[in-house]
């Protein structure tokens, strides 16, 4: 029996016909306006005129296909019921292919696209709810299974294609090798390679600084070359982007590249130049999409300043990106790192509604920006999620999002350990540690213990700690004790330029105890990973941080300030259960930093205990593949898409 459903308010609305257990199970969601009254009338529908089994059919789908969109659940629904109960029967393949033959024959044509849509939608469901784990692998079953209706091929096939995750584009201001200055380029590098070994097609977008660490047309030696030029309207002017292409690891490459808007990272601008160089690089990767005929199923913007990507595809773009998915990634959004720009003339942003992006009279907030017009964000820890929910000054708009993703940063253990292959061929932490010890200080004492730092000299980095402490346990221990500080410091940072004449000192007075060269770059990480006894992370604020799982890797316990993601990697090592893989410190201070480092000497002389705690650190590395896999997972629950890591 079929039941008519009518809005005597409103009789222009269309009646809807459901079956009777619709009427009493499936979920109807009304949207009333302001003042708005809803009456229905239901009774039994008797005409004989209209085809009713036909537009019962039709108006079954459509409301499934709205349910299943929305995220509502489709229990109830008739179509539902029969495509479920085929795939969760005992005989799956007969019973698919049954239940589509019968749907597909009481739809008109240009309904039928519906079918796979919602099959897609009802495979996800079951999967998500726990109704059908292996829902995905039963509807390829179905495919295989047996020998199907042309029809009823082509829609299953169809379905599966539209579980696919198709392209993500990262958009970012640091890439890898060519233009990593902080955690971004490494996290991005790394995992947009795993993606693209998943076998997901995946572009990264990213600057070419005229001047990277003092080198220009630094592209050119990596096989990346000039494909076209991109002319983008910033109001006052119009710049000239050129665009450069290349392949690494199956990821696509392309390179921006202007002289004036792009000299290197992060450029000492004014806030105006800033903003119309975030501008320009989040205009130019949406025309470069365009202009390549890629419509991604997911955008990744990478910290403040590609913050303005989302606002500029739903404002400038018109349709083109509707159905792109905006995920914004956190790596830093500490005070200084969230692109708050004052007094900057906002021409180039003309095109955007200023409730975007300005926040108060003067100010305009790149990070605020990305957030009003995201889709949903995420970050690289789950403590630094929490701190941020919690004590950031955007903390009114993080919350608004129903399920922040966060997932701490891995390494790809694979190619690091081919890295430290080639220091020591077995792997020996003795024999790096006796390398280390002679290329730094001239001499090898195994006795004498090696506390390493690997890092950019910075304030974030509480690289004055290392020296206010490093003298005092130097002198207390008479020398027994051996420091290496591995990074450069920018001169115009005044914390960075007064930590280097710190570590120079500390150099020139005490050569067989510390050693530094913060004024140059510093390229030995492998063999600090695998040849220092304790790595050293004193970091006043760490989103995730990479190094520590870097010197995991080479067995190398850390000694850590309990922080952001160091909190979740770090766990200081119990003498009882034998467990941990570091020594933490709570206070960030020099003597709770200094007493962490004399437990850690103190590990150090229990040298059965030493060494399960390096074991322990060993067997802590997070891998990349894992990583990426999360955040795979992510991407296909935003998109309603089961992750299916072979057939991707």
């Amino acid at each position: 029996m079929i039941y008519c459903m009518e809005d005597l308010i409103n009789p222009s609305c269309a009646p809807q016909f459901l079956t009777l257990p619709e009427l009493l199970n499936e979920q109807h969601y009304i949207d009333l306006g302001q003042h708005a009254t809803l009456v229905w009338k239901i009774a039994k529908w008797k005409s004989q005129v209209v085809p009713y089994t036909q537009t019962h059919c039709e108006h079954s789908i459509n409301r499934l296909a709205l349910l299943l969109e929305s995220g509502h659940p489709p229990t109830g629904n008739a179509i539902y019921e029969k495509l479920s109960s085929a795939i969760l029967s005992q005989q799956p393949s007969i019973q698919i292919n049954t239940a589509l033959a019968e749907i597909s024959c009481l739809l008109s044509p240009n309904q039928t696209a519906l079918i796979s849509q919602v099959l897609k939608g009802i495979v996800y469901y079951l999967y998500s709810t726990g109704r059908c784990p292996a829902a995905l692998q039963t509807l390829k079953s179905a495919v295989n299974g047996i020998t199907l209706q042309t029809n009823t091929h082509t829609l299953i096939d169809e379905a599966l294609q539209r579980n696919k995750l198709g392209p993500i584009v990262f958009v970012t201001p640091e890439m890898g090798r060519f233009s990593t200055v902080g955690g971004i380029g490494v996290v991005v590098d790394e995992l947009s390679q795993c993606l693209a070994s998943f076998g997901c097609s995946v572009y990264v977008i990213s600057p070419y600084y005229n001047y990277f660490r003092g080198k220009t047309g630094y592209l050119a030696k990596e096989g990346i070359s000039w494909v076209r030029n991109l002319h983008i309207n910033l109001t006052d002017t119009t710049a000239e982007i050129g665009v450069h292409k290349g392949v690494e690891k199956d990821v696509q490459l392309f390179f921006l590249h202007n002289y004036t808007f792009f000299p290197v990272p992060y450029p000492q601008f004014t806030s105006t130049e800033t903003l119309m160089s975030a501008a320009l690089m989040c205009q130019g990767a949406l025309e470069l999409l365009c202009q390549l005929s890629i419509i991604p199923s997911i955008i990744v913007t990478n910290d403040w300043f590609t913050g303005l990507t989302p606002a500029f595809a739903s404002h400038c773009f018109g349709t083109t990106f509707n159905q792109t998915l905006f995920f914004h990634l956190v790596h830093n959004l500490e005070e200084g790192y969230t692109g708050k720009l004052y007094d900057a003339r906002s021409n180039c942003l003309q095109n955007l509604p200023t409730s975007c992006y300005q926040d108060g009279r003067n100010c305009i907030d790149l990070s605020m920006c990305a957030f009003k017009s995201c889709d949903s964000w995420g970050t690289v820890s789950q403590s630094y999620k929490q701190d941020l929910l919690s004590t950031s000054g955007l903390r009114f708009l993080l919350s608004k999002f129903p399920h922040p993703f966060a997932c701490s940063n891995g390494i790809r253990s694979k190619e690091r350990i081919k890295l430290l292959l080639n220091i020591t061929p077995t792997l020996d932490h003795n024999e790096a540690k006796a390398c280390l010890q002679r290329k730094y200080f001239g001499f090898a004492d195994l006795t004498i213990p090696v506390f390493s730092f690997v890092g950019r000299i910075c304030e974030q980095k509480g690289v004055a700690n290392i020296a206010h402490v490093a003298q005092q346990l130097i002198i207390e221990y008479k020398g027994e004790i051996m420091f290496i500080v591995g990074g450069m410091a920018p001169r115009q940072d005044p914390y960075a330029a007064a930590a280097a004449d710190s570590l120079n000192w500390l150099r020139h007075n005490y050569p067989k105890s510390l050693w530094a060269a913060p004024d140059s770059f510093f390229t030995d990480g492998p063999l600090l990973n695998i040849g220092s006894n304790f790595a050293l992370m004193p970091s006043k604020y760490e989103p995730s941080g990479v190094v520590q799982q870097e010197f995991f890797l080479g067995g190398t316990p850390v000694i850590a300030f309990k922080t952001g993601g160091l909190r979740d990697t770090v766990f200081e090592f119990d003498y009882d259960t034998g467990k941990g893989n570091g020594i933490t410190f709570e206070a960030h201070t020099d003597d709770d930093f200094r007493l962490a480092i004399i437990r850690a000497l103190k590990l150090y002389r229990n040298t059965e205990k030493y060494w399960m705690c390096r074991a322990n650190a060993r067997s802590s590395v997070l891998d990349m593949d894992e990583v990426a896999a999360r955040w795979t997972n992510e991407f296909c629950r935003l998109k309603r898409c089961i992750f299916d890591k072979y057939d991707t």
